[in-house]
């Protein structure tokens, strides 16, 4: 059995790089070659080799396939999956909302607009009934007064023809009397 100051003395990097190096081995053994480590469609999520070079990248540090910091991958990649479907329910819904509402707001602008033609119609028939009737009454009132003059006209007529026919009888009669 090894003694403290000898496990104190070994080289951790160089054996734990070794290890990984077995667990990678024994992994990619157990793993048929065609079969990646799942990530999400589309895009979405990191794959699992991805996040092992980034971590080898940045720390130095090889982590072996079946290393238990990647079940937080896991687990982050199904949060990912579950915000994504929401999102799009959330979409859904919004667009659903908004194509109600903007037909709403059409049909009230169409309405409105109906209601105004309508109004607008209403008026010009009420003003042309107006100016109809108005011209109407103005041409009767025309011609009623057309038709008093008339009637004075052909009474002064009668009248002048009675002084006529008197005074050519006073004629007459003086022209006889004398």
């Amino acid at each position: 059995m090894p003694t403290i100051d000898e496990i104190m003395a070994v080289d951790f990097e160089a054996e734990e790089a070794e290890i990984f190096q077995k667990d990678d081995d024994q992994a990619e053994e157990s793993r048929p070659a065609d079969e990646a480590m799942p990530h999400l469609p589309d895009g979405i999520g990191l794959d699992f080799e991805d996040v092992r070079m980034m971590i080898s990248k940045k720390h130095n540090l090889m982590l072996g396939h079946d290393e238990p910091i990647l079940m937080e991958l896991t687990l982050l990649n199904a949060h990912l999956g579950e915000m994504e479907k929401l999102h799009k329910r959330h979409n859904e819904a919004v667009t659903k909302i908004m194509a109600d509402q903007s037909a709403k707001y059409i049909a009230g602008v169409v309405e409105q607009s109906h209601q105004f033609v309508a109004g607008v119609k209403n008026s010009t028939d009420a003003l042309g009934k107006a100016l109809a009737a108005s011209s109407v009454d103005t041409i009767r009132d025309i011609f009623n007064s057309h038709a008093t003059a008339l009637n004075s006209n052909r009474n002064n007529a009668r009248w002048c023809a009675a002084i006529m026919a008197v005074a050519a009888l006073v004629n007459v009669a003086a022209m006889v009397w004398r």
